[in-house]
């Protein structure tokens, strides 16, 4: 929720503004690195939107997902769905739940996760386009 302010009323007018998927990278590298720096559990909300978005942010240390965005947009059915693929990508990896996920903490190189994407970035830059290759 990001209200506006109407100019011609003169008024704070209501706005809703949906989290997109595309919002999820800067998520996943900030909760892998402030996990190393926090002695607290970590929710993270934004452009989670699939089963493999939770799981991403679960080994990075998050320990609590929040998914609004996908409930307004596919109601409970939506969220029916990423449990269930939650739950089979859980299984086929032998996790008992989401919270041995979270507690394993195995993705490797975690401190290079800054200076790696930054470098990423800049090498996918095509000049003559603008834009990432």
């Amino acid at each position: 929720y990001q209200p506006d302010v109407d100019v011609e009323d003169s008024a704070v007018v209501p706005r809703l503004k949906l989290s997109h998927h595309d919002e999820l990278l800067l998520r996943v590298q900030w909760t892998g690195l402030l996990r190393e720096h926090v002695d607290a559990d970590l929710g993270t909300t934004g452009g989670i939107r699939r089963a493999e978005d939770i799981v991403k942010l679960g080994m990075m240390g998050s320990s609590a997902c929040f998914v609004a965005s996908t409930l307004l947009e596919h109601g409970l059915e939506g969220i029916q769905r990423m449990r269930r693929d939650l739950d089979a990508w859980l299984s086929s990896h032998d996790f008992r739940s989401f919270r041995d996920l979270v507690e394993r903490r195995d993705v490797q190189n975690l401190s290079s996760l800054q200076r790696v994407q930054y470098l990423r970035t800049l090498e996918s830059w095509d000049p003559d386009s603008r834009t990432l290759r």
